[in-house]
């Protein structure tokens, strides 16, 4: 239950985060004038069968105010009040922010809402809360908790891992033979560029590649295992959190790590909270009463038999789907034979509740061998000045220092990703959004970019046209990385309106000793 309950409260932290960090791009990501239309999102919305409140309105006021409702639910989760309410309203509002800007979606969006869809289901509440503090009155809970919801919670997360460890070893090559997190590391597009210094010594990486694939296969089996389970299922929570922590530091993976590391504090066993931390610290107000053997049930926590038959089965319905979607997922590994593709109304609701698990979690690097590199905007001026327009600095096709800051944050390097990289890479990588067309999403950039700079120049420093282009530098193991070549996205520059000059006849020019070359995407 305690573990539960940090869980909780880091669950909350993460949803908190999440809404800050989006206010940052409200109007560019979420209303009408952003880069995808209120429109556009609505009919993506209705074609995968997703749901979404924010495509309602397009309008700034509008989305503020949801951000501001779900900023008040995430803090209510974090201190636990009205959780079996607060719950599931946070999962509702974050599966609907993820569906409105889905071109920024990525991994820890996954964890986050699966955290919040077992939330809905367990008692994370009953420790550490405003819930527990109401009922004061009452017996305190049993800090052990058995339910069928616990069991769930453990199955996700356990196979969740497995999985990645699993795709690993499908994907062979690079895994297999120690080069994936030397690619991993030198992709420039993921790299936070604090693991550098670990390129220089390949044999430690080597070993460390061949580790990973079996941390993330074992060690969640490990966590049921029968002999002195609270000693070893704790090492193997230390050993997992510090595997995601490192993965933190080396890659500019956003929330993932946190995330990540949280799901498995819940798998905490009585036996650290009773006996580790005490021993580390006298004043144990976390320590659980003598009868620490007593076990909390659902009929003593939840408001009634009815309520616990409607959890259990919805519970039964998630574990149901949950076991579908990886039996197709790790078959189309290879290992054996099924469909490409679950039952139509099977992979309709895995959708709709976001529980499909599209990430391949750095399984495959070789795409960075193929393809990797950053995004610029060449623009060009009413004065004739060359600009890269995401930056507003001179044009330049160098390799930035920090490829996130440059562009703008992380949701706009997943947007560009999916649009501009993903279709260079290896085509099984894409296994979502394939309806989607790219060179239209391309050309509303395109126009976002040149209202928003010209809403703020006048003059001389008016933006007349602009391209996009991807500078393509592929990583080579153990070597330097090759000349990097642009591409230019657009057939034509794009020309900005109400500038009062001519439309653009050409691309605007990258520099003189390289070839664009046109990207017919």
């Amino acid at each position: 239950m305690r573990s539960l309950a940090v869980v909780r409260i880091l669950t909350g932290a993460g949803v908190v985060f999440d809404v800050l960090y989006r206010a940052r791009d409200l109007e560019a990501h979420y209303t009408q004038a952003g880069v995808i239309s209120t429109e556009t999102a609505r009919a993506l919305v209705e074609y995968f069968g997703w749901f979404s409140l924010h495509t309602l309105s397009g309008s700034l006021a509008y989305q503020i105010g949801l951000s501001a409702l779900f900023l008040v639910l995430g803090l209510l989760l974090m201190v636990g009040f009205a959780t079996r309410l607060v719950t599931p309203l946070c999962w509702m509002l974050y599966v609907s922010v993820q569906n409105r800007f889905f071109a920024g979606d990525y991994p820890g969006d996954y964890v986050l809402t699966l955290l919040l869809l077992s939330g809905i289901c367990l008692p994370w509440g009953a420790w550490f809360s405003v819930d527990a503090w109401r009922g004061r009155g009452r017996a305190m809970p049993a800090p052990r908790y058995r339910g069928l919801s616990a069991h769930a919670f453990f199955l996700l997360f356990t196979v969740f891992l497995c999985n990645t460890g699993i795709s690993k070893f499908a994907a062979g090559d690079r895994w297999l033979d120690g080069k994936a997190l030397y690619l991993t590391l030198s992709s420039i597009r993921y790299t936070s560029h604090w693991l550098d210094w670990t390129l220089e010594h390949l044999t430690l990486l080597e070993v460390v590649t061949y580790a990973v694939p079996w941390i993330e296969l074992v060690s969640p089996v490990v966590l049921f295992f029968p002999w002195k389970n609270g000693g070893v299922r704790t090492l193997a929570v230390a050993i997992i959190c510090a595997m995601f922590t490192s993965f933190g530091i080396g890659l500019d993976l956003h929330q993932l790590p946190f995330l990540a590391a949280v799901a498995y504090l819940g798998f905490l066993p009585p036996w650290f909270w009773d006996r580790f931390l005490p021993a580390l610290s006298r004043g144990a107000w976390w320590r659980a009463p003598p009868s620490e053997e007593a076990v909390s049930h659902d009929l003593a926590l939840a408001p009634g038999r009815v309520f616990v038959s409607i959890n259990n089965g919805l519970v039964a319905v998630l574990l149901a789907l949950h076991a579908t979607h990886y039996y197709y997922k790790i078959g189309n590994y290879g290992y054996f034979s099924t469909p490409r593709s679950p039952p139509v109304l099977v992979d309709k609701t895995l959708s709709f509740l976001k529980m499909k698990n599209i990430y391949r979690m750095f399984s495959d690097p070789r795409v960075f061998e193929q393809s990797d590199g950053w995004d610029v905007a060449p623009g060009v001026l009413a004065s004739g000045r060359e600009i890269n327009v995401f930056t507003g600095d001179a044009l330049s096709f160098e390799q930035p220092k920090d490829l996130i800051q440059s562009i703008g944050g992380f949701r706009w390097r997943q947007y560009l990703t999916l649009m501009n990289w993903y279709p260079t890479w290896n085509p099984k990588n894409i296994t979502s959004y394939h309806v989607i067309e790219y060179a239209a999403m391309r050309r509303d950039l395109a126009r976002y970019l040149c209202r928003q700079w010209n809403a703020r120049h006048t003059g001389a420093d008016m933006l007349v046209r602009m391209n996009l282009a991807m500078v393509i530098a592929p990583v080579r193991y153990a070597q330097p990385k090759p000349s990097y070549r642009v591409v230019e996205l657009l057939e034509q520059a794009h020309p900005c309106e109400d500038v009062g000059a001519s439309p653009a006849r050409g691309p605007v020019a990258a520099p003189e000793h390289l070839e664009p070359e046109r990207a017919a995407r």
